[in-house]
């Protein structure tokens, strides 16, 4: 996400003590609308004209951004506040943008490969250096108070996922419903190899802080429930079905919170620590 508030805020800098947040707001359309051509774009700013739109303060930032590609990284790095930087032989700390309110609402896009309806993330009480994205374009978070986040995934996104971990189950289908994943199919009986139905069900669960898994699994051969050293046997390949930031590299600590299914869709809540440590927490047993 750092580039978009990079393209965001990079041009308020031109600006002179005539700079009013709606003049900000034409900046950030044009920035925004030249990084993702062809996306739909909005963005609103609130906040005091003249020099605290050119020091980069403002009350609250909303930027509203659909249909605009692929997202494979988070460019966004954390400072440490007490860290002094040298500048002209001498030490001093870098200089402070500041964001009391920055909303982001991402609509249809690509994360890495899963498909993502929305994502609505929310943050308060940004501190940034002013310098490195004035001079080099690139942001660098000084503090952050809370910060939250709201993603909805289709079923699609989960289904490609299970397609190509279940390997012996031959058109797979992924529905959320009422709480739970099912995944219907057709699978090689044992012995015979004749396909027969498979079903999969399962409840969605948060582990680990930063994964998703598939809970109480049931799974059905033809009409025989398979038993559960078989079940978790083959629920193992699936799990965990999704990690974010897998390799510990984000600038902040994923927790999700909850996890619901509605009208076929994932619905996940979860909270975002700046600079917290990133080491991963002790695997959770299934």
């Amino acid at each position: 996400m750092g580039y978009l508030l990079a393209a965001l805020l990079g041009g308020f800098f031109v600006f002179n003590s005539q700079a009013t947040p709606k003049k900000a707001e034409k900046i950030a359309v044009s920035a925004l609308q030249k990084r993702f051509p062809g996306a739909q774009v909005d963005v609103a700013i609130e906040g005091k004209r003249g020099l605290n739109v050119v020091r980069g303060k403002f009350t609250k930032v909303r930027v509203t951004l659909a249909h605009f590609g692929t997202l494979s990284e988070l460019p966004l790095q954390v400072s440490d506040g007490q860290q002094m930087r040298k500048s002209g032989g001498k030490k001093r700390a870098p200089s402070e943008g500041r964001v009391g309110l920055l909303e982001l609402q991402l609509r249809d896009f690509l994360w890495n490969d899963l498909r993502v309806d929305a994502a609505d993330l929310t943050f308060r009480d940004v501190v940034f250096d002013r310098d490195l994205l004035k001079k080099q374009g690139r942001i660098s978070i000084i503090s952050s108070g809370a910060a939250t986040a709201h993603l909805t995934i289709p079923a699609a996104s989960l289904e490609a996922l299970m397609r190509s971990r279940l390997k012996d189950v031959q058109e797979a289908r992924l529905t959320l419903q009422n709480g739970q994943v099912s995944v219907v199919g057709k699978r090689p009986a044992p012995l015979v190899g004749v396909l027969v139905p498979f079903t999969l069900t399962a409840n969605l669960a948060t582990r680990n802080g930063n994964e998703i898994w598939l809970d109480e699994p049931q799974v059905k051969v033809g009409d025989v429930p398979l038993l559960a050293a078989l079940t978790n046997s083959l629920v193992g390949d699936v799990n965990p079905v999704y990690v974010f930031d897998r390799a510990k590299k984000w600038p902040f600590l994923v927790q999700l919170t909850a996890v619901q299914t509605v009208n076929n869709k994932l619905e996940l809540t979860g909270n975002l620590t700046f600079g917290a440590s990133p080491a991963a927490p002790a695997p959770t047993s299934p």
